[in-house]
């Protein structure tokens, strides 16, 4: 049985919201999402994509799965924002 943290489950509803209500109306919590990765050292390629708001939705989905399971690991990952109204 594998335990779940509170930063995945964070992330898991953030990934959530993202999906159900686009990229777009997350950029503050991607911006500090983005700060932390770059602090833990996550995969800086995939944060630069997260970021860029001009890369389309799909690509910057999966840089979000990417920098996510980063910060998970590294268990670094507060909401903010919009994911603390939907937590």
């Amino acid at each position: 049985m594998t335990v779940t943290t509170t930063y995945e489950q964070q992330l898991a509803r953030l990934g959530e919201a993202i999906a159900a209500a686009g990229v777009g109306r997350f950029e503050t919590e991607l911006a500090a999402m983005g700060l932390r990765a770059r602090r833990s050292l996550v995969s800086p390629v995939a944060v630069e994509i997260l970021l860029d708001r001009s890369a389309p939705e799909v690509v910057r989905l999966r840089a979000f799965s990417v920098v996510a399971r980063g910060l998970a690991t590294a268990g670094t990952f507060e909401p903010t924002g919009e994911l603390a109204r939907v937590a």
